[in-house]
């Protein structure tokens, strides 16, 4: 929600098209759930790693790790990656 804000209809629809378009690519691609548990795990990596970036991309990075790969990790049930 807090990255909607500020933003139009058309932006708004045009990031939530993304993120659903960035979720499907995941799940199509992967018919071998070892290669989603190692982007899980990169994921994870990045998020540990956000203090470096600058504050709108770590926003946005974590914004998208809500969005797409916590529930990828709940599907997979990888509880210690989502809750992490």
């Amino acid at each position: 929600e807090g990255q909607l804000e500020g933003k139009s209809m058309e932006e708004r629809a045009k990031d939530v098209e993304q993120l659903w378009n960035l979720r499907q690519l995941l799940i199509a691609m992967s018919k071998d759930w070892r290669v989603l548990l190692i982007k899980l795990a990169d994921r994870l990596h990045n998020m540990r790693t956000l203090h470096a970036m600058a504050p709108s991309k770590q926003r946005r990075i974590a914004r998208e790790t809500l969005d797409v790969f916590a529930p990828l990790a709940h599907r997979l049930r990888v509880v210690a990656l989502k809750e992490e």
